[in-house]
C-alpha cells in the first residue's frame, strides 16, 4: 500500500524556505567570526603592584548585560534539552503531535537535538544557538531573548527540503531561575506552532558563566 504524502503547506512558506537560507547564511558568518574573536582574545590582565586590575570575563561568554547585547548575540549557556509540547494553529490541529519528546544539547553556542515532530515522525536538529537580550527580573531569575538557526531532518513530506534536510530558523523567549528554565518557541509558517520546553543549564559543568 502506497504511503500517503501530506501536500506542501500552501501560502507564503515557499517565501520562507529562501528567506531563511539567507539568514541561516548570514547568522552563521556571524557565529562563525564571533568564535573566531572569542579565540583571539588575549588573556586576562594580571595585577599590578600598587592596584589590581579586575580579570576580564572569557570572550563570548559574558553574562554581565543587562538589556540588549547585539543583533547577532552571543552564544546561549551550555544546556541540556528536554520534553517539548506545542499547541498548533492549522485547520488539521487535532491530527497533529503534540508531545515532541525533545533530547538535546547547547554546546558554546551550537546545539544539536532530536524529537518526535508535529507527523509522528523522528527528527533531527542542528544549528547555532545565540542570545541577543538578556535581562535580569529578580535574584536569581533572569529573562532572554535568543535564536535558533539550523537544519531539521524529517520533514520530507511536508516542506521543501535538500536532500531531506529543511532550513529553519525562530526566536525563543526563556525564562530562568538559577540553573533550571523554560523556553517558549515560535515556528514560522502559514500557521505557526508554539511551544515550550525545559532547560538545564550545565555551565558549571563546562566551566563556563
Amino acid at each position: 500500500m502506497k504511503r500517503e504524502r501530506f501536500p506542501y503547506p500552501k501560502g507564503d512558506v515557499y517565501l520562507l524556505i529562501p528567506i531563511s537560507v539567507v539568514v541561516l547564511l548570514v547568522l552563521f558568518l556571524c557565529a562563525g567570526k564571533s568564535y573566531a574573536a572569542d579565540m583571539l582574545s588575549p588573556p586576562d590582565a594580571p595585577a599590578v603592584p600598587g592596584g589590581t586590575v579586575s580579570p576580564s570575563p572569557p570572550a563570548g561568554t559574558d553574562r554581565s548585560a543587562d538589556g540588549w547585547i547585539s543583533w547577532w548575540g552571543v552564544p546561549a549557556k551550555d544546556a541540556l534539552l528536554l520534553g517539548m509540547w506545542s499547541l498548533h494553529t492549522s485547520p488539521d490541529r487535532h491530527e497533529r503531535n503534540t508531545t515532541q519528546n525533545l533530547v538535546g544539547l547547547q554546546y558554546k553556542g551550537y546545539f544539536a537535538s532530536t524529537l518526535k515532530n508535529s507527523y509522528y515522525k523522528q527528527s533531527y536538529f542542528a544549528g547555532i544557538v545565540r542570545t541577543v537580550y538578556l535581562k535580569g527580573l529578580a535574584r536569581d531569575v533572569d529573562f532572554d531573548i535568543s535564536y535558533k538557526a539550523g537544519l531539521i531532518w524529517g520533514y520530507q513530506d511536508h516542506y521543501p527540503n535538500v536532500g531531506g534536510f529543511t532550513p529553519l530558523a525562530f526566536p525563543t523567549f526563556g525564562l530562568t531561575y538559577r540553573r533550571f528554565g523554560v523556553d517558549f518557541e515560535i515556528f514560522p509558517s502559514e500557521h505557526p506552532v508554539f511551544s515550550i520546553n525545559l532547560r538545564f543549564n550545565i555551565d558549571a559543568l563546562t566551566g563556563r558563566r
